[in-house]
């Protein structure tokens, strides 16, 4: 996981584990720190400090006094002190370690997490038994997550490979489907992705209005509207990328997605100019 710097890592045997930061400011990487871990970690995800909102002008009118106003302490909306940048951990026992609590999911049989994301509100763990944990942010816990909140969403009966989030929403890859998950509501829209239900989703990556999907097995990534959820597009990227394995396509297909948004660009100003009117002289 790279995070600006320093670089966190994880790793471990048997039934313990260890996390490494790591600093990549000279030519040399040097550990900063290390961890040590109940049980082997399974998956990361860096959360940063959430931005505080910024009240309205508290000043009134004009005014003089002179004199600047220091910063303000960054708090939670319960008044307490925000506990910053954080990593959250997914143990192979199925808890989650985030800061200076553990997050549990009794309600779903602890089941190994297979990837963690975030939203603003939600942190979303996949697991390998085909569920989705959605945790609430604790007001009262220094912006980490509350531990009594989660929910469980089923999405299917395979492991969920790939999390994608999209403002509150979720989109959750299980075998040759995605489910979409709304935090708040949980409710959810499931839709194939591919023909072949030995195919799963590896990738999924989002350019504007739609979602490019990279596969475990084949050389065509596929492009989904993020409303309507319809196919637009396909490509078969052989030619390019024969020799890729399916974890080093996601820079193609992330690359590709900024050639697409370009495109569709060009061609709404195409469509503007062939559509004005004629002038006559």
């Amino acid at each position: 996981m790279m995070i600006q710097s320093p670089r966190v890592a994880s790793g471990g045997d048997g039934a313990r584990g260890q996390l490494e930061i790591f600093s990549l400011n000279r030519s040399t990487p040097r550990t900063v720190k290390s961890l040590q871990l109940g049980c082997r970690p399974r998956c990361l995800e860096y959360v940063p400090e959430p931005v505080p909102n910024e009240d309205a002008d508290v000043g009134g009118g004009g005014g003089g006094g002179g004199g600047g106003t220091a910063p303000p302490t960054a708090t939670t909306p319960g008044g307490t002190p925000a506990v910053g940048n954080t990593i959250c951990v997914g143990l192979d026992d199925g808890s989650y370690a985030d800061g200076f609590i553990v997050l549990t999911a009794g309600a779903c049989g602890q089941k190994p997490p297979r990837n963690l994301r975030h939203s603003p509100r939600f942190l979303f763990a996949g697991l390998t038994d085909g569920s989705v944990l959605v945790y609430a942010r604790s007001d009262a816990r220094g912006d980490l997550w509350d531990p009594e909140s989660h929910r469980c969403v089923s999405v299917g009966n395979k492991p969920v490979r790939t999390l994608l989030v999209l403002e509150d929403l979720v989109w959750a890859s299980c075998g040759n489907h995605v489910t979409v998950i709304d935090g708040s509501s949980l409710s959810t829209q499931r839709f194939e992705v591919h023909p072949d239900p030995v195919v799963s989703v590896a990738h999924m990556v989002r350019a504007g209005g739609g979602v490019w999907m990279a596969f475990s097995e084949g050389s065509s990534i596929r492009l989904f509207h993020t409303e309507t959820l319809e196919h637009l597009q396909e490509i078969n990227i052989s030619t390019r990328s024969t020799l890729l394995s399916p974890d080093k396509r996601l820079t193609y297909l992330e690359q590709h997605s900024e050639l697409w948004q370009q495109r569709q660009q060009q061609h709404t100003a195409l469509r503007l100019v062939n559509n004005a009117p004629a002038l006559s002289l």
